[in-house]
């Protein structure tokens, strides 16, 4: 019995690698090389979408912290989210989101404050003909980067330069968060 289970799953397990390699193959994935090719899916990317982006620059920690740190930033975190909004985007909204869950993973390591901090905001929408047409959904793409260190102050609770954050008018709906 176990040869015929064998026979089965190795079947299946051949039928996944051929589909794996196809997908590979139709999303710029050199499969001889190892490596991905960027500049073909991002040429790909640019001529079928608008970007909106926008950073906060170098890293700097929120003014309401002062010289308060108690101890020397060591370790370094990041986040990366992506959210698929519909109506319009409130990137500074998002922009919080992604700092508070941030945030709560710094205190799951022992910190207090978040302090260097950096983020860049990417948002993505397709290109549409006619200059009335309004996109129907939005993809934003959040990466935002720490240090965390414990501090006798409380956490300021908000991005890092949030007056640099560009978004898009009209009501945000968030329709998935990843």
């Amino acid at each position: 019995m176990a040869p015929k289970l064998f026979a089965s799953s190795q079947a299946k397990l051949d039928q996944y690698i051929h589909s794996f390699t196809v997908f590979c193959r139709t999303q710029a994935f050199d499969l001889d090389s190892q490596s991905f090719n960027f500049e073909r899916t991002h040429r790909r990317a640019e001529s079928n979408c608008h970007v909106i982006e926008s950073t906060s620059g170098p890293a700097q920690t929120n003014t309401e912290l002062g010289s308060a740190v108690l101890t020397v930033p060591k370790l370094h975190v990041e986040r990366k989210d992506t959210y698929i909004c519909k109506g319009g985007v409130d990137a500074r909204r998002l922009l919080s989101l992604t700092r508070q869950s941030l945030y709560l993973s710094a205190k799951n390591l022992g910190g207090t404050v978040l302090v260097d901090e950096s983020w860049d905001c990417r948002i993505i929408y397709p290109k549409l003909e006619g200059k009335s047409r309004k996109p129907d959904q939005y993809k934003v793409k959040i990466h935002y980067f720490a240090s965390v260190a414990r501090s006798r102050w409380p956490d300021a609770k908000k991005p890092v330069r949030l007056e640099a954050v560009k978004g898009v008018r009209g009501l945000m709906t968030v329709l998935d968060r990843q």
